[in-house]
């Protein structure tokens, strides 16, 4: 069961694997469970939704805060 969204989406960054590659991404978190996050992320113009381990998610300031 998904808990939330009782706030506005955030921008946070998380790592990802795609096959045997492992890519720090800067993603929106949409929804999140005690021990999940579902986030969306741009992937070369298509938008990627996956589930993520909570303890793969940082949590950022403003989406700026990723590139800092």
């Amino acid at each position: 069961m998904s808990i939330g969204p009782e706030r506005a989406p955030t921008w946070e960054r998380a790592l990802l694997r795609f096959g045997e590659t492992d890519v720090r991404c800067t993603v929106r978190v949409m929804r999140w469970t005690k021990d999940a996050v579902g986030v969306d992320v741009d992937g070369d113009g298509e938008e990627l939704r996956c589930w993520v381990w909570q303890g793969a998610v940082d949590g950022l300031a403003a989406r700026e805060d990723a590139w800092r």
